[in-house]
């Protein structure tokens, strides 16, 4: 039977779901908690996996304590499936095993840490479930950071890019992926397919200043032209810079990536015009150096030939 406590009003607290089928290890951890000063730390208590993924999504506690033993199911499945589904709650996985492989793949699988029971203390519980708080604090803040930055990339159409010396890697933000037309769930290119998203002219300037890059360990400015999947062309300007180890040798190229397209296009119109302007300056010369009919017209069909 599950375990619910009324918290005081006007009190700082935090609270703790802890998910553990012995009731002899709930009344354990509840009179460790009991035992500390302020803040005041009070424990709800759920015994099965079902009713502590219900407790886990109904997000009201600060950080959850879950035991690796529930019966037919077992703590990492549970906080796996607490983590696909969104939990934004920091989980803390409590085992009676001695095995580092178990303690790492809880953390690959998104627990904050690991406690083995014989480790659980008053004060060393109040550490780890602090540890859990702040460090889920640390990670809202730099979602909520990332969550802006996208945004503004969004909306100025800025993207950047990472190109990994060693392993060719190549790694886009969001908003590059949709500069290049592609989806930001899809996979990252690597080097080669990335290459083919542009056009001769550019991939052949790309390997250029990406040489000049390595050679002289300076950034680059560039803009260059792109072919979206949908068959469609965009110009994009990039400024690179070097990412370096301790002993100065390149580990990486980081750049931002800006869709010129627009402000592109309106150059070239620019330049067009002004073709057509020289070619019809041409034109009014000649014909006004000669009367000669054949000769203007060749002179006409010979200027749009150059143009």
């Amino acid at each position: 039977m599950s375990k619910k406590l009324l918290y005081p009003m006007n009190q700082e607290i935090i609270k703790v779901l802890l998910i553990e089928e012995n009731e002899d290890d709930y009344l354990l951890i509840n009179d460790l908690l009991l035992d500390l000063g302020k803040p005041k730390i009070f424990l709800d208590w759920e015994k099965t996996y079902q009713a502590g993924l219900a407790a886990i999504e109904n997000g009201q506690h600060d950080v959850c304590l879950v035991d690796y033993s529930l019966g037919e199911k077992n703590g990492l499945e549970l906080l796996q499936t607490a983590i696909l589904r969104g939990c934004q709650i920091p989980i803390i996985l409590l085992t009676d095993k001695d095995d580092t492989e178990l303690d790492m793949t809880a953390i690959n699988l998104g627990a904050v840490d690991s406690l083995h029971n014989s480790e659980i203390k008053s004060y060393i519980l109040e550490r780890v479930i602090r540890y859990a708080i702040e460090r889920n604090k640390s990670l809202k803040a730099i979602r909520e950071s990332e969550s802006k930055l996208q945004e503004a990339q969004k909306i100025a159409h800025l993207g950047n890019w990472e190109y990994e010396i060693a392993t060719q890697k190549i790694t886009l933000s969001d908003e590059a992926f949709r500069i290049f037309g592609l989806n930001p769930t899809e996979p990252e290119p690597i080097y080669s397919e990335w290459l083919k998203m542009l056009v001769p002219e550019s991939q052949e300037l790309l390997e250029q200043n990406l040489a000049l890059v390595l050679e002289k360990k300076t950034g680059r400015e560039s803009e260059y032209q792109i072919i979206r999947p949908d068959g469609t062309f965009r110009y994009i300007y990039t400024k690179s810079t070097l990412v370096l180890d301790n002993n100065s040798e390149v580990i990486s190229i980081f750049g931002t990536m800006l869709d010129i397209t627009e402000r592109k296009q309106a150059e070239l119109a620019v330049q067009e015009s002004r073709q057509k302007e020289h070619l019809l300056g041409l034109i009014l010369d000649r014909i006004n150096q000669s009367l000669n009919l054949e000769e203007i017209l060749k002179t006409t069909v010979d200027s749009v030939r150059d143009l």
